[in-house]
C-alpha cells in the first residue's frame, strides 16, 4: 500500500513539476510528460532525440513497448551519447519522459539522467527485451 502511495506522489510531483515548466515556454512550444491527457503518434516518438533537462543530446527512442491490452509499458531508448554504445537499450517508464512539442509537432523527449545514473541501470539488447521497465528511471 505504501509503494502505492509513494508512487501517486511520484507521479503527482512529476506532472506538477511539469506543468510549471510548461508555463515557462511560449504559448507555440509545450513540454509534457508522457502520461498527460496530450495524443500523440506512436510513429512520432520512435527515432526522436532524447535530451537531459540540461538540453544535452544523449540518445534516441529506439521501441516502444505495449502489453497486451494496449498501453505502453516502456520506450526502449540508446543512450549512445552516454554510454558511446548505440545498441545497448534501457526500458524507460513512460513517466521518466517528458515530451516537447513545438507548433504541433514533437520536437524531442526529456529525461532527467547522468551517465552515473545510466550505469547502474541495466541495460538490454533488442532480443532479449524485459517485460516491465526499470524503477531505477523514475527514483
Amino acid at each position: 500500500m505504501s509503494h502505492l502511495i509513494l508512487a501517486s506522489f511520484a507521479a503527482a510531483s512529476l506532472l506538477l513539476g511539469a506543468v510549471g515548466f510548461a508555463d515557462a515556454q511560449s504559448e507555440e512550444d509545450a513540454i509534457s510528460p508522457a502520461i498527460s491527457a496530450q495524443n500523440w503518434n506512436a510513429s512520432e516518438l520512435i527515432g526522436g532525440k532524447v535530451l537531459t533537462m540540461r538540453l544535452d543530446e544523449v540518445g534516441k527512442i529506439r521501441v516502444l513497448v505495449m502489453n497486451p491490452e494496449g498501453k505502453i509499458v516502456y520506450a526502449a531508448v540508446s543512450f549512445e551519447g552516454l554510454t558511446k554504445n548505440r545498441d545497448k537499450l534501457y526500458a524507460v517508464p513512460m513517466e521518466a519522459l517528458y515530451f516537447t512539442w513545438k507548433d504541433g509537432k514533437l520536437e524531442n523527449a526529456r529525461i532527467d539522467v547522468t551517465a552515473d545514473k545510466i550505469k547502474q541501470l541495466n541495460a538490454f539488447d533488442k532480443n532479449h527485451e524485459p517485460l516491465f521497465s526499470d524503477a531505477g528511471f523514475t527514483k
